[in-house]
Order: C-alpha cells, then structure tokens, then sequence
C-alpha cells in the first residue's frame, strides 16, 4: 500500500492521491478534490455530448466566486473568469457550496449544491441538511452571479433562490456525497429527459452505493492510463 502523498489517477485538471482516495471509505467526509474529479467525469464521461451546455464549477473556483460577496477579492478579477468562462452561454451551472468563511483556502464541515437554469433563470439549493447555514453561503455566490447571468434583474434573495427537496443525509460526513448524486440527478432530469423527483434520482440507496462506485470508476481510469 502506498503512502498517502502518492498519486492514484491524474484525470483532466484533477490530481488524486492516496489521502484523497481513502476518503471514500465509509466514515469520512470527502474532499473538495474528489469532488472536481467527479464534476469532470461527468462532464468528460456521463454528460459529453452535452457538455458545451454545462458547466461543472469545481469546488475552488465556487469558493473564489462567493469570495466576491464580501469584496475578499476583485469583483473584476472575478468577472473576467466568468467571461472568460462564457457561463452565460450555458444551460446549466451546477456550484458546490461550503460552509467555510475564510477565502484563501478551501475548508468547512459541510457541503451542498447550488444549480442555475437558464431557461427560467432560476437558482436552486439542494442541502442535504435542512439545519445547515449553507443557505447564507449560496446567496453569496447568488449576488455575485445574478448581475452577470441576469442583468438588470433585481435581486430578490426569497424569490430567486430556491430551496429544493432532496434525500436528506443520515449521519455527519456523507453531505458531499449527497452533492456528488444531485449533480447527476440535476442533469439527468434536465439532459435525459428523467421524470423522477430528485429525491428519487439521488436516493438512499444510489447515495449509499456511491463511494464504492467512485472508486470502481477511478481504478477502472487508472488501469486505462
């Protein structure tokens, strides 16, 4: 067994190594990494023929972005990568929130999922823990891209942003999983036409299996490479 700084699979921008990996043991609240390898897999994998549609925002970049709210850094700055990034091209935007509240580093206790359809404009907040302050951290990221996806709109927190049904986690460390199967869920419904609640979609069972299905698909990849 290799030591936890050793690298299991580069995949796009995505880099994981030992550490990482373990994390998807049960018991262990996963990292901001594993959740960008799986915002590319299905953007390279599951949802390609889509992909000019979507656009899956790592963890690092949502962080950056919610930054903005309090004027951490140069809302310019911010909005040339979002210019750059042509999100206002996109059908979807789907965004991991975290509960962290300093702005030079990844971190906090909890994550949860914040998508923007542009067909009706909408922000929606999928929490898989209904007592969480996740909310106060998607509307950051809300006033910072509203202006730019919507502009003109006035921003009116209670009805831009939505708070959205989905499976509720049974225990403290699975939330980033929860983000990782409403992802899918998300754009199954929007870009294969599944009728099912979310809910439904990203159920017990489905998130249950989850760690040991991301593992399957990352050996499977490291066999391939």
């Amino acid at each position: 067994m290799g030591s936890e700084g050793d690298i299991v699979l580069s995949y796009g921008d995505t880099l994981l190594r030992t550490s990482d990996v373990s994390l998807l043991n049960p018991g262990h609240w996963i990292n901001d990494n594993l959740i960008a390898f799986w915002f590319e897999y299905l953007e390279r994998e599951l949802y390609k023929d889509v992909a000019s549609a979507i656009a899956f925002i790592s963890p690092q970049v949502a962080h950056f972005i919610k930054s903005g709210a309090s004027n951490h850094y140069n809302i310019e700055e911010i909005r040339f990568m979002l210019e750059s990034s042509k999100l206002s091209e996109k059908q979807l935007i789907l965004l991991p929130i975290n509960d962290c509240i300093t702005y030079d580093t990844c971190g906090g206790s909890h994550w949860s999922l914040l998508t923007y359809k542009a067909s009706n404009q909408s922000f929606e907040h999928y929490d898989s823990y209904t007592g969480s302050i996740n909310r106060t951290h998607a509307e950051q990221l809300v006033t910072v891209l509203s202006p730019f996806l919507t502009p003109g709109r006035e921003i009116d927190l209670d009805l831009d942003l939505s708070e959205m049904e989905c499976t509720q986690q049974m225990n403290g460390y699975d939330c980033g999983i929860h983000v990782i199967c409403n992802a899918d869920a998300v754009c199954r419904k929007l870009f294969r036409g599944d009728e099912s609640a979310i809910y439904e979609i990203a159920s017990e069972s489905v998130i249950k299996e989850a760690r040991r299905k991301i593992l399957r698909i990352i050996y499977d990849l490291q066999k391939n490479q």
